[in-house]
């Protein structure tokens, strides 16, 4: 820049300073091309310089931008770990039911975001205060159940396996829904069609329980010494013969385990007022008389929703 300015400066002495008029013309267009070089030059060059300016401005803008970034993602962080923190404190043993209502909703908002590093902390932490206190049915358990049940639905697990016992109670204990965890045991209780809805969607495992009104397909499903009522079955496991069934369902239903022992369960009348539609008796390893032991119905009427002869539609 300096120096086209020089040369500028140069031509305009030497145009001007001509001894007559007629000189300084031809001084002038004999210089006009490199005049118009020169400016061309200029322009490009003052272009060029601007864009060099305009990249280091963005390239400044763009480290200022990740910079804020990187500090607000720090304080997010910290933001996050703070409700980690409270919500675990909230969520202590000797903490008030209104403490732990706090604490499970602290930690709820951060199960909805699984972008955070937090979330399955979360999540564990609420199902570690879940299997705690369970027996207790305080409105903080109900408020944990449910958000183990959103957090399953984000494919959170809180636990691979939990059991809940309930025959040290005296009190009678009905299974509430609840899902996030891999395994679960229970033990004891009383099972109805929702719960067993929920639990079943995962490993479960059944000791010793009433179970009232549920469809029962077996697969991930384990029973030992529980007690059918009105139930419906596609098949009964082998495990499942030394459990008792009154007024169930039997339509197709494959009888699992060894012959001799659906035998003496057939024999020691453990199923009692059951029954099967005709055409679709049960399947066994070797052929039963069926009739026998469980009453044949005509599929002749429409059953009534609910009931134990309706189709299960789970």
């Amino acid at each position: 820049m300096i120096m086209t300015a020089v040369i500028f400066a140069f031509m305009a002495f030497h145009v001007f300073n001509a001894p007559m008029p007629s000189e300084m013309v031809q001084r002038a267009q004999a210089f006009a091309p490199f005049g118009l070089v020169l400016g061309a030059i200029v322009t490009f060059l003052t272009v060029g310089w601007r864009g060099v300016i305009a990249a280091e401005q963005l390239e400044l803008q763009r480290q200022q931008i990740t910079q804020f970034t990187r500090q607000n993602d720090a304080k997010d962080k910290e933001v996050l770990a703070k409700l980690v923190q409270d919500g675990a404190k909230l969520l202590e043993k000797n903490a008030g039911t209104a403490e732990n209502l706090a604490g499970v909703a602290s930690l709820e908002t951060l199960l909805e975001n699984k972008e955070t590093a937090f979330h399955q902390t979360a999540m564990s932490l609420i199902g570690d205060f879940y299997i705690r206190e369970w027996a207790t049915e305080t409105l903080a358990i109900d408020a944990a159940r449910e958000a183990l049940m959103r957090g399953a639905d984000q494919g959170l697990v809180a636990k691979k396996s939990v059991k809940f016992d309930a025959e040290p109670l005296v009190r009678p204990v009905v299974w509430p829904a609840v899902r996030g965890f891999k395994e679960q045991t229970y033990l004891g209780g009383t099972m109805y069609p929702q719960s067993f809805a929920e639990v079943s969607r995962g490993l479960v495992a059944i000791h010793r329980a009433i179970v009232i009104g549920c469809s029962i397909r077996a697969e991930g499903s384990y029973f030992e010494g529980c007690s059918f009522f009105t139930c419906h079955f596609e098949r009964v496991g082998s495990s499942m013969l030394g459990c008792e069934f009154d007024n169930c369902n039997f339509p197709g239903t494959v009888f699992d385990g060894k012959h001799a022992a659906l035998l003496q369960l057939l024999v020691d009348d453990k199923i009692k007022r059951s029954f099967y539609y005709a055409g679709r008796p049960p399947k066994a390893r070797e052929p039963i008389e069926w009739t026998l032991f469980l009453e044949e119905r005509q599929p002749n009427r429409i059953p009534v929703a609910g009931s134990v002869e309706a189709e299960p539609t789970m």
